[in-house]
Order: structure tokens, then C-alpha cells, then sequence
């Protein structure tokens, strides 16, 4: 064999070397998140099995509101709607499907609150609890590209807590461990609420 021939076998025989570590990595990388989603959907599965039963749930459902287009201030149940003749809120046909804590919710309609609130003004829902508890909100952005956020402040209007709205329905919980008054609404441009559930648990 010459030494040419020597050099190109082992160039090749470099390259096939290099594609094998290169799928190696890439189906080794593939395994691990498949074996991290099994391990999430396992955690979540044990924390649905041993999660308390509520004692006492509040629901504010975008299906069920009153009116379509909302003015001014508006108590809807347990929940107050803000909203002036210019910074309006709107019921909107938008149907979407969420599962939480194992069950499913179907929606027909949801809030559309127009854009950025101004807490104590205009453009967010608000409502009291009178203990600690679970807030879960279903929202999502009304860009088709970019998430928004879903803040939630206090009576003081200093945020605690905030709620990923994303390109799709989002769902998620925070945990409040004193009763007051707290209100919701977009950080920064137009977002839709679908539900707000409140959960007791002492």
C-alpha cells in the first residue's frame, strides 16, 4: 500500500470516526431529554396523587361573564373587572382546551384585557381571598409570536408574582399566604384570561 493511500484511509476512517461521536452525542442528548420529560410527568403524577383536596374553590371563567364589552367597573361574582370607556375589556369568542390537576376545562370565550394595566385605574381583574391559597390562572398571549407576562400585585400595587401568558394557553399556580386584596393584568401589551381558580386548603 502506498503511503498516499495510507493517508486517505486514514482521513476517512477519521471522518466516519467523527460522525459516529457526532450521532453519539446528538441521540445521547435525545435520550436525556426524553428521560428528563418521562421523570417531569412522573414527579407531577405523584404530586397530583398526594395533593389535598380543596376545601374551598373560587372560579372566575371567561364563559360565564355578563357582559361583552366591559366600560367601566364591573363585579362579576367574587371578581371585580376594571375597565374605563377607553381602556375597554372585552368577552371574545377564543376556544381553547387546558388540563389542571388532572382535569380538563373546555372554554368557548375569554377576557380580553386590551393591553398594558394600570393597577388602580383601568384593564385588570381583582378579587379578595381570605387566606393562604393557590392562584392558577389559564391565560395566553394575543401575539401569535411573542409571551407576555400576567402580573399579579397586592393591595399596595407592589407585584407578587407574575404568570407566564404564552403563544398558547399557559397555566400557572402561585402560592398567596396571606388574605388581602390582589389583582391581575398584562405587564406589557394585549393578553387573554380564560380562567382564575382559587384554592383553600385550610
Amino acid at each position: 500500500m502506498k503511503k498516499r493511500d495510507i493517508i486517505l484511509d486514514f482521513t476517512s476512517l477519521l471522518d466516519i470516526t467523527l460522525i459516529v461521536i457526532f450521532f453519539f452525542v446528538l441521540f445521547s442528548h435525545l435520550d436525556s431529554e426524553e428521560n428528563k420529560a418521562i421523570t417531569e410527568a412522573k414527579v407531577k403524577e405523584l404530586e397530583l396523587a398526594n395533593r389535598p383536596t380543596p376545601t374551598k374553590v373560587v372560579v372566575f371563567n371567561a364563559d360565564n361573564l355578563a357582559l361583552d364589552k366591559y366600560v367601566d367597573t364591573q363585579v362579576e361574582g367574587d371578581f371585580t373587572i376594571v375597565a374605563t370607556s377607553d381602556k375597554i375589556m372585552e368577552k371574545q369568542a377564543g376556544a381553547a382546551t387546558f388540563t389542571y390537576n388532572g382535569t380538563t376545562y373546555e372554554h368557548e370565550y375569554r377576557l380580553k384585557v386590551g393591553g398594558t394595566a394600570k393597577f388602580g385605574q383601568y384593564r385588570y381583574v381583582s378579587f379578595t381571598v381570605d387566606g393562604p391559597c393557590s392562584i392558577t390562572i389559564a391565560v395566553q398571549s394575543s401575539s401569535k409570536t411573542d409571551a407576555r407576562t400576567l402580573a399579579m400585585v397586592n393591595a399596595s400595587s407592589a407585584n407578587v408574582g407574575n404568570f407566564e401568558a404564552g403563544t398558547s394557553v399557559t397555566v400557572t399556580t402561585i402560592e398567596v399566604d396571606a388574605a388581602g386584596t390582589y389583582s391581575v393584568g398584562s405587564a406589557g401589551s394585549g393578553i387573554y384570561i380564560y380562567a382564575i381558580i382559587i384554592e383553600y386548603f385550610e
